[in-house]
């Protein structure tokens, strides 16, 4: 997750030391990635007498995922041919965890996946980790020239989108989240909802009705979305998972509405959160708050990374709708600012390793948008798409030179 942060912000050589040292760990066996090393783990028998190690299956799928975009924004094919045997271990894990039958991974005995607190054979969100997975593998394997195991992986994803619908709808047209050893099912409003969307297996109407249940009051709070709402028999607002509101989960929530359009909700939602910044040291933010006030939840992380990676994500990909393609030189610029914004500034935006930036000074004027792009380094192709109230947004393809560049769209927000 913090990666996927790294990434966003450019920061592509710490990006990829990160990855470099999380494969370091990666299990010699079977190609696990770990879950959990201590600082101190040189001084013990982490692996042998720890459990923490090897206990997320989930985290190998996202590995997958985050590696390449890692591959894709910075244009550094050589760490896919450095790492590819990792990479291939890695694939080979997940591939070892899915059911012949509908082709949707299971979580083996004495291990887990997201869901800490309840022994789950499988997972909606877990399965479109899969998809996205799968989908990476693709474009990874194309890049080595494994056509086959494209074709495969691609494949793989269709097929797993799929069966998501199958699996995981039911007869009352609700989410489960996934489900027990038993055979029961899991809860019904979890992160499986924001999972059914990003996966593509919900419809635009099953997507726009869990968007607005999240606005709801029964879910949506000053300070975030709880993670589960009031009205659950279970509720607790005290509880880690069982109604404490999350940073992670509330920007991530967030990142999905604006990737969906939904500019409006997604910035009030991710503005509820700015004030997490300042509640502690400034600019660190907490693992939970309460669902009941904004006061940290009494089993919180005072410095949760995670949180703060996903709010700096959020901005980055959702309210900037920044892409980047760096072995192609793309540059993808969708921004959707909040009403009462005229105006926002990005600097640095690095397009491919070669060290040239990108600044961006975007306004609005009336019925149009202006945007003025100072490019600092090499030539590259832009894509601007004026996201509003048009069903059918306006978009500015260019090719921007080195200096300086201003380009005007037309522009009504309803």
């Amino acid at each position: 997750m913090t990666t996927r942060a790294l990434i966003a912000s450019g920061q592509f050589e710490r990006a990829a030391a990160q990855l470099a040292f999380e494969l370091r760990y990666q299990h010699p066996d079977n190609g696990m990635l770990w879950h959990e090393l201590s600082q101190s783990a040189g001084f013990l028998q982490w692996v042998r007498d720890y459990p923490h190690m090897y206990a997320h299956v989930d985290i190998a799928f996202d590995f997958l995922s985050v590696t390449a975009e890692y591959a894709r924004a910075s244009g550094d094919d050589a760490f896919l041919r450095a790492h590819w045997p990792q990479l291939l271990a890695a694939w080979r894990y997940c591939r070892g965890l899915i059911d012949a039958g509908d082709g949707l991974p299971r979580v083996p005995a004495g291990k887990m996946s997201g869901n800490e607190q309840d022994a789950l054979t499988d997972e909606l969100t877990l399965s479109a980790a899969w998809v996205d997975a799968a989908q990476a593998m693709a474009v990874m394997a194309d890049t080595q020239g494994e056509a086959a195991l494209a074709a495969q992986a691609r494949a793989d994803a269709v097929r797993a989108r799929a069966a998501i619908r199958a699996r995981y709808r039911d007869p009352a047209g609700q989410w489960i989240s996934g489900f027990h050893r038993d055979g029961r099912p899991g809860e019904r409003f979890s992160g499986a909802d924001l999972a059914a969307i990003g996966s593509g297996a919900a419809t635009p109407q099953e997507a726009a009705a869990i968007f607005a249940q999240l606005a709801s009051p029964d879910v949506l709070t000053d300070w975030g979305l709880r993670s589960k709402p009031a009205s659950a028999p279970d509720y607790e607002p005290q509880a880690y998972s069982r109604g404490s509101v999350w940073g992670l989960g509330s920007a991530g929530a967030a990142e999905a509405m604006w990737r969906a359009g939904r500019g409006a909700q997604a910035a009030d939602l991710w503005q509820r959160l700015v004030p997490w910044a300042a509640q502690d040291a400034p600019g660190h933010m907490h693992e939970v708050q309460s669902g009941a006030a904004f006061v940290p939840q009494r089993e919180s992380v005072p410095e949760q990374t995670w949180s703060s990676a996903s709010f700096l994500s959020a901005a980055i990909g959702g309210l900037l709708g920044l892409e980047v393609d760096g072995a192609r030189r793309r540059l993808a610029f969708a921004p959707q600012p909040p009403a009462e914004w005229d105006w926002l500034r990005v600097q640095g935006v690095r397009v491919g390793a070669d060290g040239g930036t990108v600044d961006l000074a975007w306004r609005r004027e009336a019925h149009r948008a202006v945007l003025e792009l100072d490019n600092h380094g090499q030539a590259f192709d832009l894509t601007w798409r004026q996201l509003g109230g048009d069903a059918a947004p306006p978009t500015l393809e260019r090719r921007i030179g080195p200096g300086r560049t201003r380009l005007v769209l037309p522009w009504s927000e309803e």
